[in-house]
C-alpha cells in the first residue's frame, strides 16, 4: 500500500493519497468531523494463480454401460496337419450271379452286332454276307441301285438286254467297300452304266456280262466310284 505524502504549513497541511487519488487541505484548528468515505477504487489485477492441490480420492466406479458390436472375423487360420489313413474295413461278401440271358439268334436275311471280346469294337454282320445265305432279287427291266440292293445278287432276267445304272454317293450312300453280285439270268446281256457324277473302273474288258449266266461283281471303292469285275465280254 502507498502511503499518503503530508506537506506541513504553519497554517495548514497538505495530504497527497496516491491510493485514494485524493488530496486534502487540512487548516490548522480544531479537527472537524470526518467526510463520507469516498468511493471505492478499482479492483486490481487477478494475481497469479497458486498451486495445485493434491489430487483427491477416486470416486466409485460408475454402472458397466451396454457391450459394444461384435468385431468382424478375422482371417481364416492355416489348415491343420491331415490326420493318418483310417483302416481299411474289411471287404463285403460276393453278390449272388445274375441270371444269364436268354441266347440271341440272327436269321437268313437279317443283321446285327456282335461285340468284339476285350476290345470293345462293334462289328456289324450286313444283310447278305457270304456264309449266311445270300438274299437274292429278281429284275426283268433295267434298275438304278438302290440301298435294298446291298450285299445281294441281282438276277436280271431278259431276251432283249437290260442296264443297271450305278448312281454317285450323294443318290446312294452305300458304305465304301461294300458290294453286290449281278447274274446274267436271260438270254439278253447287261450292261453296267455309271450315273451322274460316278465312275466306272473296268480293266480291259467291256461294261457288259458275256454270256447267259454269267456272274460280275460292282463294289464302291471310293465315295463315287465303282469297280466292275468278273465274267465280263471283252472289249
Amino acid at each position: 500500500m502507498t502511503t499518503p505524502i503530508v506537506l506541513t504549513h504553519t497554517t495548514y497541511e497538505l495530504v497527497l493519497d496516491p491510493q485514494a487519488k485524493t488530496i486534502n487541505i487540512i487548516r490548522s484548528g480544531p479537527v472537524g468531523p470526518g467526510g463520507p468515505p469516498g468511493e471505492d477504487g478499482d479492483t486490481g489485477g487477478v494475481g497469479p494463480a497458486g498451486p495445485v492441490g493434491d489430487t483427491g480420492p477416486q470416486g466409485e466406479a460408475g454402472p458397466e454401460g451396454p457391450a459394444g458390436p461384435e468385431g468382424p472375423a478375422g482371417p481364416e487360420g492355416p489348415a491343420g496337419e491331415t490326420g493318418a489313413t483310417g483302416a481299411t474295413g474289411a471287404t463285403g461278401a460276393t453278390g449272388a450271379t445274375g441270371a444269364t440271358g436268354p441266347s440271341g439268334t440272327i436269321t437268313d436275311g437279317d443283321y446285327g452286332d456282335i461285340e468284339v471280346s476285350g476290345g470293345g469294337t462293334v462289328m456289324t454282320i450286313e444283310d447278305g454276307v457270304y456264309g449266311i445265305a445270300q438274299p437274292k432279287t429278281t429284275l426283268t427291266s433295267s434298275h438304278t441301285l438302290d440301298s435294298s440292293d446291298l450285299g445281294r445278287l441281282l438276277t436280271m432276267n431278259s431276251s432283249s438286254g437290260l442296264t443297271l445304272t450305278l448312281p454317285q454317293d450323294s443318290d446312294l450312300t452305300w458304305p465304301i467297300g461294300v458290294y453286290a453280285d449281278v447274274m446274267q439270268y436271260g438270254t439278253g446281256q447287261i450292261t453296267v452304266v455309271a450315273g451322274t457324277g460316278a465312275t466306272l473302273w473296268i480293266s480291259g474288258l467291256t461294261a457288259k456280262t458275256r454270256a447267259q449266266y454269267s456272274r460280275i461283281g460292282i463294289q464302291k471303292v471310293t465315295a463315287d466310284t465303282w469297280s466292275v469285275f468278273g465274267d465280263l465280254a471283252a472289249s
